[in-house]
């Protein structure tokens, strides 16, 4: 470890409470309870933890804290006022950095090693913030997927137990322990995001403070990974491989559920989160296949891919980052884009008829106008993006009037005229999924060919639907007559104006 110089009077008073500490928590009640897997002997957890709030009572704890405050206030990020907030932060400290643990099973740690992980922990201006939330109803073939917005992971509880803290949540923050054994048993979606070190002392509102801005989902840690794993085409095992029309009125699609999510920040000078409700997981019993006897809880998995779905998942993921990084990186005139992907996210964690209103408008953001006709319009224009054929586009048009019927009488209160089943919600997801695959694939096209040309203009969202206005023979026939034109047509001046020959 590499070694710094300090303060004179901060080594001294750190020597003191070091010793102090080692006093404290190597008397011979303590060694006899000390165990390095923390078994309860003798409620080793409570003994400990006992012993540590006796220590961070001590003199020696309020002069070394003292000396911490005076040391790492000449450096200016943090303040000295509101001593409180950096006696919660050294306790912190000291605790989640492990010092306690290794020092009751340990003995005598290497005094300045010690010191300097302390003061490391107050220099940092740069922290790592780890959103986790189990996914329930899923499972797939593989331990690990990856994309550069997030993972979806499975763990073992010894992993889980080093990434979530459990031996120092289980001794000094016991409301924060978490049932790893519990959650070894789902795929975790995992998003990490580098954030500032909130400066000590000082309570600072950010400029944005009171303002509202659209969230698309109770999510907003994990909205940019949603707008991938959203787009792919959720189904249960029951009806996964069918064909819509080969579907009953009653089956829908479904989607995986995120119960709660975690919070982790390797800042230790703040303390963990509260532990989440581990009941509000969905489980089922499982039995024993010899006797037929219950023994224990399972997680209820809906959604549980082979092999080859696990690779179909995996391509999606990786395809639709491909689509949306390179929209992300050019987002001028396509947020309209960016709002129907967010809109898509709403639908997937809604229930029942909120469904169908929210995957209506992720096709209103795209393909509306506020004009009248805009039902028609609205038909038209989805049928022509996701049919070939003639009597395929009468089918979808057809379909998106009955559903655009329904989100209209909940929109104005009216009653319904027909029933509402499932496979109706699930037309409709489909339908906002597919017309967003082609808006991004096209978006994509777009951007990539203009990316290198020295006319850097995209068409706004006006100019592609008059482009999916037109019949595709049209479109054909215009792009080979446009080729020779010039490129102010159709304003020609040449036309309107043909030149003379010049007179004495």
């Amino acid at each position: 470890m590499t070694k710094r110089a300090f303060p004179s009077d901060l080594g001294a008073s750190w020597n003191a409470f070091h010793q102090k500490v080692y006093q404290k928590l190597q008397t011979k009640n303590q060694k006899e309870t000390v165990s390095s897997t923390l078994r309860l002997v003798r409620n080793l957890p409570t003994v400990l933890r006992e012993n540590v709030e006796e220590v961070e009572t001590s003199k020696e704890f309020s002069v070394f804290l003292n000396q911490v405050q005076t040391h790492v206030t000449t450096h200016g990020y943090h303040s000295k006022s509101h001593s409180s907030f950096w006696r919660h932060a050294l306790r912190n400290a000291l605790r989640r950095s492990g010092y306690y643990l290794r020092m009751a099973n340990v003995g005598l740690l290497n005094s300045s090693n010690c010191l300097l992980r302390v003061m490391d922990a107050f220099a940092r201006r740069e922290k790592t913030v780890t959103y986790i939330a189990p996914m329930e109803y899923f499972g797939c073939a593989t331990n690990e997927l990856r994309c550069r917005a997030f993972s979806i992971e499975r763990f073992s509880k010894d992993r889980l137990d080093i990434l979530l803290e459990t031996v120092q949540n289980q001794v000094f923050y016991p409301w924060a322990a978490i049932d790893t054994a519990a959650l070894s048993q789902y795929w975790l979606l995992i998003v990490k995001e580098k954030r500032s070190v909130k400066p000590l002392g000082r309570i600072v509102f950010p400029e944005s403070f009171g303002q509202v801005r659209p969230t698309y989902s109770p999510y907003p840690e994990f909205e940019r990974a949603l707008r991938r794993l959203t787009l792919f085409d959720w189904q249960p095992d029951y009806g996964r491989g069918k064909k819509p029309e080969e579907r009953p009125d009653w089956q829908g699609w479904l989607g995986f559920k995120i119960p709660f999510v975690i919070r982790l920040t390797d800042d230790v000078l703040t303390s963990p989160q509260a532990a989440p409700m581990m009941s509000s997981l969905a489980t089922e019993p499982y039995f024993d296949p010899t006797t037929n006897e219950e023994i224990g809880e399972q997680p209820q998995r809906f959604i549980t891919l082979c092999e080859r779905e696990t690779r179909a998942l995996l391509s999606s993921i990786v395809e639709t980052d491909r689509l949306i990084g390179t929209l992300e990186s050019n987002p001028e005139g396509w947020a309209f884009l960016i709002r129907a992907l967010g809109f898509l996210a709403k639908g997937f964690f809604s229930q029942g008829l909120e469904q169908l209103l929210w995957h209506i408008t992720v096709l209103d953001a795209l393909l509306g106008e506020d004009t009248p006709g805009i039902t028609k319009r609205l038909a038209r224009r989805t049928a022509a993006i996701l049919a070939s054929s003639e009597v395929e586009k009468k089918k979808i048009a057809k379909t998106f009037r009955k559903l655009y019927e329904f989100r209209s009488r909940l929109v104005h209160g009216g009653e319904f005229d027909d029933q509402v089943w499932e496979s109706h919600l699930s037309d409709s997801r489909d339908m906002a999924r597919r017309s967003l695959l082609w808006f991004l694939n096209l978006a994509n096209k777009i951007l990539l060919k203009t990316r290198n040309s020295s006319d850097r203009t995209i068409p706004n969202r006006e100019e592609l639907l008059s482009l999916v206005d037109v019949s595709p023979n049209t479109v054909s026939l215009l792009a080979k007559l446009m080729r020779p034109m010039p490129s102010t047509f159709p304003a020609v001046a040449s036309w309107t104006d043909p030149p003379t020959e010049d007179t004495d």
